[in-house]
């Protein structure tokens, strides 16, 4: 990861190769923001994906997703 520090997109992309989706190795555990947490997280989710806009450190402190971040930062 070292070699990817901006872009973890491309780390996937080198080592699954174009036009395939980590959420489709793992349904249910690769989850995005936007689409399956506007409720919470969902019980069998293991990684969030943020994309696009709030970023992360536009999260309200107090906002859920942001205080689990932060735990395991």
């Amino acid at each position: 990861m070292r070699t990817f520090r901006r872009r973890s997109d491309e780390f996937t992309k080198r080592f699954m190769g174009r036009g395939h989706f980590i959420q489709d190795l793992w349904p249910g555990l690769v989850v995005s923001s936007k689409a399956h947490c506007r409720t919470g997280l969902p019980e069998n989710a293991r990684v969030v994906c943020m994309h696009g806009r709030p970023r992360m450190t536009e999260l309200e402190p107090k906002h859920w997703l942001r205080q689990r971040w932060e735990a395991v930062a």
